[in-house]
């Protein structure tokens, strides 16, 4: 054991730049060393986000909401959110829920028998449809990325809105076709 650890240690001297030593002691320190205190660091650090005119942090302001990239990749996360709060509220609500849901499934039939009942389950459902549709079509275009092709801005382009289409007439077929 103690042998495996020195070889790990060792290897990883090797990986950072340090001149390995088996015996546990530094054979000369070849590491950055710091310059200065650590408030100097930092000042030193948001002096030069300052004169580049950096943002604190990334944030929805280093977006260009009106490029197509951007929005599918805030879109994604919003579905990925919206499917992962929707999933676990569900299971935690699980356990609250009547063991005979015959009256629940009545009173949501008898609202869904107005025209403005059917308005909004269809809706509904095509919103929960539509964020699984799209995060996984967005998925699949991140997955065809992987193999290191569709990154010119015209196929990023051509590929997002083949993701905004598909998503929406898949989520159309699936609502509209299984009543």
């Amino acid at each position: 054991m103690a042998l495996l650890s020195l070889l790990s240690r060792y290897n990883a001297r090797i990986a950072t730049g340090l001149r390995p030593s088996i015996f546990g002691v530094v054979g000369g320190n070849s590491a950055l060393k710091s310059t200065g205190t650590a408030q100097e660091q930092m000042d030193s650090f948001w002096d030069k986000n300052k004169q580049l005119n950096r943002p604190m942090s990334p944030h929805m302001t280093v977006y260009n909401l009106t490029d197509i990239t951007s929005a599918l990749s805030l879109t994604h996360r919003a579905t990925g959110i919206t499917l992962a709060g929707a999933t676990s509220a569900f299971a935690f609500a699980t356990p609250f829920l009547p063991a005979n849901l015959d009256q629940a499934v009545l009173g949501l039939q008898a609202f869904t028998d107005t025209w403005l009942g059917y308005f909004v389950l269809m809706d509904a459902k095509f919103l929960i449809v539509w964020c699984i549709m799209f995060h996984t079509m967005n998925g699949l275009r991140h997955l065809a990325w992987d193999t290191g092709r569709g990154f010119q801005m015209n196929d990023l382009k051509k590929s997002g809105y083949a993701v905004i289409g598909l998503s929406a007439l898949l989520s159309a077929i699936i609502v509209y076709c299984c009543k």
